[in-house]
């Protein structure tokens, strides 16, 4: 009978251990390990746990990459090496990076006991269906509309990993500037050791209070009926503040979303971008830092900060610059909508046309003729573009006395490009 292949080849071994919240949850397999072992590797909470032992220690703070060029020295010569990890190697740990690095066939990843399963415990709460968010190492603030994502979502709770930069401070500073300050917040400091505590409290407590760096933060949405979280496709016009008529209707935007087939890692451009309500609305499909809205008008550019913070995405990237100068800077497409062209529609397909990723696609909205002739004249010198132009007329009943009529709005044309 066939079985799993065992044998090692006689190259010095790489251990990634974890070590679980303190050296008592150490099981005594891993440290027979590590005794034997020629070089240990952590950083310096971790190697204190080891003060006595005798091989060389590599400290790890700062480049990754010194330390890693240490290993692949020492490790011929010296024997095994054990790098010391914290709980779960492979939950947002070391353990990928080293798999990156080094040889799998010479790693072991040996897991512990992590913070996460040992916060829970301690509030006695399952989490099998808490999302996790991971800010270690995330300087730009943006990074934490995560977390407004995740109550978008209808996620009751939610685990953040912090450091030293990203701190329960910090947290709650952005909970409160975002109109999320009836959020709890429980603070797990300095699990498994004589100094740990937990705090529950609100963000404007959390504010107040000094934390260790060594933590870990959980978000409750306990009332979620207070939070209104605005939401959807083709939502009413009336919800975005907009100069008025300078907004794609709420029914044409459906349909343009629809047809864009956003997926959630697509970078989009949405050019000439008004009030922002398609930049807002295609939020619901991808990451909202891979949206750029492209607007001229600084009055607009106003408006559509409103917009962005009524939704709660604040970390859309908004661009006041006129297309197409601004657009060669920006990251390549797979999606782009065009609401407005100034007149330079044939310069700002040249340069889209130039830098869209393979299976593109963009929507171009007309209203006015000169265009709809402009577009019409630029495709029909382009034959290798497959296009579809959609005309839709709209409707709207409105009140007449006491009766209805259909209140007719301006057609829109459509013009759909696929690459």
């Amino acid at each position: 009978m066939a079985g799993i292949e065992t044998q090692k080849d006689n190259r010095a071994r790489i251990y990634v251990i974890g070590a679980g919240i303190s050296p008592e949850n150490i099981p005594a397999s891993y440290l027979e390990i590590i005794q034997r072992a020629g070089v240990l590797v952590g950083g310096k909470r971790l190697l204190t746990f080891f003060s006595e032992h005798q091989g060389l220690k590599i400290e790890i703070h700062g480049d990754i990459d010194e330390v890693f060029n240490k290993v692949r020295e020492y490790s011929d010569n010296k024997g095994d090496v054990v790098i010391l990890a914290s709980g779960d190697p492979l939950f947002f740990g070391i353990a990928a990076r080293v798999l990156n690095e080094f040889d799998r066939e010479i790693i072991e990843i040996l897991p512990n006991i992590s913070s996460i399963q040992q916060v829970f415990a301690k509030i006695k709460e399952p989490w099998q269906n808490v999302p996790t968010i991971t800010l270690h190492g995330k300087k730009q603030r943006l990074r934490y509309f995560e977390i407004i994502r995740h109550f978008k979502n209808k996620n009751s709770a939610i685990l953040i990993l912090t450091d030293r930069f990203n701190s329960p401070n910090e947290i709650a500073g952005f909970l409160i500037e975002n109109g999320l300050g009836s959020i709890k917040m429980i603070v797990a400091e300095e699990l498994g050791s004589e100094r740990e505590r937990l705090t529950h409290c609100l963000p404007s407590e959390i504010l107040q209070t000094q934390f260790s760096n060594l933590n870990v933060v959980i978000l409750k949405n306990e009332h979620p009926e207070a939070i209104n979280f605005l939401s959807g496709t083709g939502l009413d016009d009336s919800l975005y503040k907009h100069e008025k008529g300078l907004i794609t209707k709420s029914e044409i935007r459906a349909v343009i979303l629809s047809r864009l087939n956003l997926q959630k890692s697509h970078i989009f451009w949405d050019i000439g971008a008004g009030s922002g309500a398609i930049s807002i609305e295609a939020a619901n499909f991808i990451n909202p830092e891979n949206i750029y809205a492209i607007e001229k008008d600084p009055l607009r550019c106003e408006d559509i900060k409103e917009n962005m913070h009524r939704f709660y995405l604040n970390n859309i990237n908004l661009i006041n610059a006129a297309a197409p100068e601004c657009l060669r800077d920006l990251p390549c497409p797979d999606r782009v909508f065009i609401g407005g062209s100034n007149g330079k529609i044939d310069k700002i397909l040249d340069i889209i046309i130039e830098k869209i990723n393979k299976n593109g696609k963009i929507i171009i909205s007309a209203v006015l003729l000169d265009t709809i002739k402009s577009l019409l004249n630029y495709l029909d010198a382009s034959h290798d573009i497959g296009f579809e132009v959609l005309q839709i007329s709209l409707h709207k009943s409105e009140n007449l006395g006491k009766s209805l009529f259909l209140k007719p709005y301006n057609p829109c044309w459509l013009f759909l490009l696929d690459f």
